[in-house]
């Protein structure tokens, strides 16, 4: 257990056989190939088969696999104490003129892939038409070596610990480029000049190279006649990235021109002492991350296999096939993914994943999604040629897989906007680099041997999903044209890696796979399910909108903003692109939106809430509302029940509409999910669709009643589907419903009635004579009506109801009147658009998911309770006062009825703790995410009981707040 504690960071002691090593210790596949490899140098330790790498679930199941030979006592391996890089100091040459460089955490894992698969490859060509001097493109490749240091790079080993510690950088200074080759392939037909082009990319792709060997990159000419060439650019991952190739063809280019023009060359991009400066800030900016590592999912690995193929070759052979978007199917596919609220890289990891359950049946997918890895607290590597990239393995559940594009759009955007604000990459990539810096070891027969098998078998994801924005490389370069692009990268064994970019305004994609693993069929499958969920995409788009511009009050825009604006995207950019759609109008990818947030001062990055918001502003002025609501001062996290409205920090999340009014939204979630269950009592349950058809009877008949729109209805029944279905009805006929709960006595129902001036009262028969033992106030007794006569009208043409308003009244309140009468509090549209986006922002409700009403229906937490789970596609299971007020009851419909989220009063809530203490053992709420307290002042002393029964999994959120001042 000695070893579990010193790569998890959790004490032995509190680590248990029944441990899961991903969710519970955080054990992913490079520190579970360190404690492998940590067990391998403890004498007797015998190797892990490949055959149960897949069955490994927990601490129990590893320490099973593992036979130890009796008697063993060597001493475990040391543990790494520091970080893998040289720390940042004074830069000064070498004598020799080999400057040492610390390799950046994200470099580590390159490292490892070579010695894995032997090699980690990138090639990109672009096809030119016109005279290509091949002695200016030699002179050209050289000056870019001048100007970019990262081009410079080679890996030694100069350590003795066997592990990839002992690596290090160096930066060499005047090395000369070797001659380009040029290949003469214009006595060959045009179909056969493909097909050697292709050939020659794969060969490329598949390339091994020598660390320190220099250089790690080549540039290849193809000629296919007197002004047709293909420019090839191969290079070993460790010293480029997709980001730097992107720099590092454009530099030729550009170099090129100049040679052509007879121009200087320009200067340096960076020195190379900035450059040795640089990749030690990097790491220690990581080094620095002010927020915990964030929490993992309780998924394992995931391996998309639709044939259940065995890997036999751990060796991988990668072909890569392109697909091509024009320029308005492109466009096309920008304004869907802004119209649903998401930018386009989102739009393709999501439309992969939903592609990789279609052909797989997977019920859980996840896919990794590189990073760009090159801002990070102020510091921008944009324009370098150097390796930054990380992974950032995203999981995929039901909700985002199999609902409509309208409703998984918007939450997986916000989704991965959090994770992003949280450096969630960053702290993945560091993690991956201790492990593998400290415990890996450099031993060529262990890493293709036991620990490959082991490193591939337990992998997050074998599908990737990278976008690096466009490629800004240009059409034309002196007197060349550039007529195509093409991009490819190796991976691991039985991977699939697909890449996109821009190139001339039109998406390409790279489709790179194993095809030692994998079939062009199958391939073939899993792109055309892709590109359908790209046309479906495009579809819910073209149909649905985001309501994304909101109240944004700015104009002109703060100049820290401008001008982190125009560093990235130029000086064009200025104040009267205020309300111009960021993604969609200005062209901003993920990648630079980040680049801008890490130009602005550093208070504005300084937690995650506020990061997130930025990053998923819909436009420049959005931002500088952020910006501006509070002028920089971090606003801590108190949980008030309040929630923020447009320019607060928080405003801006974009899966979550706060202009969309509660009762639009739950019309349109009917629609979506007809045949999902949407409300359950003791008596029976509705669908969406069942409520649909009951709400719209109601809102008829009340219509046909002549009640006039604002009018107030009473609804006197208990919690159930009638009420529920009331509610809604209510509402879609343009009205303000008044809850009167049947348990109160008449006296004050009479009040209510009289003093709302209600114009009906909906009820059941056991509750019609209710309000005839009450005084008739001055207005009289209101007319009383059947819900079962409602429920029999015939429904009017659904374009004939009339459509709320956000200043409309939507619901009347009484408050308890301890201090006297109970006084009316009116509720409008806009202010529960307000509190139920924010609720749903803060508790991601998943479709599906349980939510229980409990509450009274007088008391302001029973309207979140009805309306939130409604408007995302989740369960609304009521019960009666018999199962609220018996704790035993309670918990066992907790659990029968699997609920996510619920609330309790605290005195109720201490009277359920003290059940469950007393009743041990403490059978767990698997199901529970959430619970909500408010109503009264919540003491840490249950809070304390709670986590000490049952642990974190469940978390507890404080809203208390009253009535009169919560939802204005």
């Amino acid at each position: 257990m000695a070893e579990f504690e010193a790569l998890s960071g959790i004490p032995a002691a509190n680590i248990s056989r029944d441990a899961n090593l991903e969710a519970d210790i955080g054990m992913d596949s490079i520190k579970l190939m360190g404690l492998v490899a940590r067990l391998s140098r403890i004498a007797g330790t015998a190797s892990l088969e490949a055959s149960n790498i897949a069955k490994i679930v927990t601490v129990g199941d590893l320490l099973d696999a593992i036979s130890l030979s009796s008697g063993s006592t060597a001493a475990p391996s040391a543990t790494l104490e520091s970080s893998p890089h040289t720390a940042t100091a004074q830069v000064t040459h070498c004598a020799d003129g080999r400057l040492p460089i610390s390799i950046p955490y994200a470099g580590y894992l390159f490292l490892l892939g070579h010695h894995l698969i032997r090699s980690s490859s990138l090639c990109s060509w672009l096809r030119l038409e016109g005279p290509l001097d091949t002695g200016a493109l030699q002179e050209a490749w050289q000056r870019v070596v001048d100007s970019q240091p990262g081009c410079r790079l080679i890996f030694e080993r100069r350590g003795s610990s066997e592990t990839f510690s002992d690596y290090q950088g160096v930066l060499l200074e005047n090395p000369q480029v070797p001659q380009i080759a040029v290949t003469d392939l214009s006595a060959l037909t045009p179909a056969e000049q493909d097909d050697a082009l292709q050939q020659a990319f794969d060969a490329a792709l598949n390339a091994e190279w020598s660390l320190e060997s220099w250089p790690l990159h080549r540039f290849d000419v193809y000629r296919m006649g007197p002004n047709e060439h293909a420019v090839f650019l191969i290079n070993e991952h460790c010293v480029s990235d997709g980001i730097g190739n992107q720099r590092l063809l454009a530099a030729l280019m550009q170099a090129y021109s100049e040679v052509q023009h007879g121009d200087a060359a320009t200067a340096p991009v960076i020195s190379d002492g900035e450059f040795a400066t640089l990749m030690s800030r990097f790491n220690d900016a990581a080094d620095s991350l002010s927020e915990p590592m964030p929490i993992s999912e309780e998924h394992g690995p995931y391996f998309w296999n639709p044939v259940g193929r065995e890997i036999e070759n751990f060796q991988p052979d990668f072909t890569v096939g392109v697909t091509v978007k024009s320029g308005a199917e492109t466009d096309t596919l920008i304004s869907a993914a802004s119209n649903l609220g998401m930018s386009l890289n989102q739009l393709l990891v999501l439309a992969m994943a939903r592609a990789s359950h279609t052909t797989s049946g997977d019920d859980h997918v996840s896919v990794q999604m590189p990073t760009g890895g090159r801002t990070i607290d102020g510091i921008d590597a944009h324009d370098l040629v150097c390796c930054l990239a990380q992974n950032l393995p995203v999981d995929f559940s039901a909700d985002l897989l199999s609902s409509s594009w309208e409703l998984a759009g918007p939450l997986f955007a916000a989704k991965l906007a959090r994770t992003l604000a949280a450096e969630s990459d960053w702290h993945v990539t560091k993690a991956m680099a201790t492990t593998i810096a400290g415990d890996i070891p450099l031993d060529p027969d262990a890493l293709r041997g036991d620990l490959r098998p082991l490193f591939r078998g337990r992998l997050r994801s074998n599908i990737y999903v990278p976008y690096i924005g466009d490629t800004g490389i240009a059409t034309t370069y002196s007197d060349l044209r550039v007529t195509a692009y093409r991009a490819g990268t190796v991976n691991g064994p039985a991977t699939v890696d697909v890449l996109h970019e821009i190139f001339d305004g039109q998406l390409h994609g790279s489709w790179n796979y194993d095809r030692g693993f994998f079939t062009p069929d199958e391939i073939m499958r899993l792109r055309s399910a892709f590109e359908q969920e790209l046309a479906e995409a495009v579809a819910a788009g073209s149909k649905h909108r985001v309501s994304r511009e909101k109240t944004a009050t700015t104009t002109e825009l703060p100049p820290v903003l401008v001008e982190a604006v125009q560093a990235v995207l130029g000086p064009h950019v200025n104040s009267s692109d205020a309300h111009a759609l960021i993604d969609r109008d200005l062209g901003l990818d993920s990648l630079q939106r980040i680049r801008i947030l890490s130009k602005l001062p550093a208070v504005y990055r300084r937690d995650a809430t506020r990061r997130a918001a930025l990053l998923t502003a819909p436009t420049l002025a959005a931002m500088a509302d952020l910006m501006c609501a509070d002028d920089g001062v971090d606003t801590p996290d108190t949980g008030s029940d309040v929630p923020p409205t447009a320019g607060e920090e928080g405003a801006s999340a974009a899966a979550y509409d706060y202009d969309e009014l509660p009762i639009d939204r739950i019309i349109k979630q009917m629609a979506a999910t007809p045949d999902a269950v949407a409300v359950t009592s003791a008596n029976g349950q509705l669908t969406y669709a069942e409520l649909d058809d009951k709400s719209h009877r109601i809102a008829s008949y009340l219509i046909e009643a002549g009640c006039e729109r604002g009018a107030r209805i009473g609804i006197l029944m208990d919690r159930g589907c009638a009420f529920i279905a009331s509610v809604i009805g209510v509402l879609r006929a343009g009205l303000v419903y008044v809850p009167l709960d049947p348990s109160l006595p008449t006296d004050r129902l009479g009040y209510i009635a009289d003093h709302a001036k209600l114009a009906l009262v909906l009820c059941k028969p056991v509750h019609q004579n209710l309000l005839n033992g009450s005084a008739a106030g001055e207005s009289g007794q209101p007319k009383v009506a059947l819900v079962s006569e409602a429920f029999a009208t015939s429904p009017a043409p659904k374009n004939t109801l009339p459509t709320a308003a956000p200043e409309d009244a939507m619901l009347v309140l009484y408050t308890s009147g301890s201090t006297g009468r109970p006084k009316g509090v009116q509720l409008n549209h806009a202010g529960y658009a307000n509190r139920l986006a924010w609720h749903q922002k803060q508790f991601e409700l998943k479709p599906g998911e349980g939510v229980l009403h409990k509450t009274t229906i007088c008391f302001d937490v029973s309207v979140w309770e009805i309306f939130w789970p409604l408007m995302y596609g989740g369960i609304l299971h009521t019960v009666g006062s018999e199962v609220a007020r018996d704790p035993w009851a309670l918990a066992q419909a907790m659990r029968d009825k699997k609920i996510a989220v619920l609330h309790f009063v605290p005195s109720m809530f201490g009277e359920f703790l003290s059940v469950l203490d007393a009743d041990a053992p403490h059978a767990p709420f698997d199901h529970l995410r959430w619970v909500v307290l408010s109503g009264e002042a919540f003491p840490v002393a249950q809070a304390r009981k709670w986590f000490e029964l049952f642990g974190k999994r469940a978390r507890l959120a404080n809203l208390y707040g009253p009535t009169e001042a919560r939802l204005m």
